[in-house]
């Protein structure tokens, strides 16, 4: 058996109007930890805590270089305040149209809306769980609030997004297991 996890981002900038400013699309790359992430949930006797809504946050950064980012365990350049708690109600197992009819449940969606008072260039976003903090804070590459639990996914935003303090970033992200 074969499985396969692939993943996609859905962003939307908007000004201070409620106006769409940029909106694109991009491939993610579930990290190395993503993968014994994954892997471990599947366990029985699973030694991670679950990446459950209160624990799921997103980071943004500006430092996106595409050199190994399999192995990235964090944004490469942090963006001040360009961290946010996932949305209530997520991560969400989505159901996707089966060739039958039927549902399938295999796509999970994580959903940040709102990211505001953020300034600056975003290339690179990434999804990770914490414990022991309200609001994890990056400071350079190195977590310094929380305990880090799991890396799930990271990604490249193209054609970088700048963002003005008056602006708004939605975040949908979806990560989608296949097995065959």
């Amino acid at each position: 058996m074969n499985v396969s996890i692939t993943g996609q981002i859905h962003y939307v900038v908007k000004d201070s109007n409620g106006n769409i400013k940029m909106e694109g699309d991009n491939h993610n790359v579930v990290v190395n930890l993503g993968d014994a992430y994954i892997c471990d949930m599947l366990n029985t006797n699973s030694s991670r805590a679950k990446m459950t809504g209160s624990k799921c946050w997103i980071h943004l950064g500006s430092g996106w270089t595409g050199v190994n980012t399999k192995a990235n365990k964090t944004v490469n350049t942090y963006i001040s305040s360009g961290t946010k708690l996932v949305d209530t109600n997520y991560p969400l197992v989505e159901n996707a149209p089966l060739f039958d009819g039927g549902l399938n449940n295999n796509v999970l969606t994580y959903k940040w809306t709102g990211l505001t008072s953020v300034t600056g260039t975003v290339n690179e976003v990434l999804i990770a769980s914490y414990s022991g903090a309200t609001s994890p804070t990056l400071t350079g590459n190195m977590n310094t609030t929380a305990t880090l639990d799991a890396v799930l996914a990271y990604a490249q935003v193209s054609p970088a997004v700048v963002l003005t303090s008056s602006d708004t970033l939605d975040i949908s992200w979806s990560i989608t297991f296949s097995g065959t």
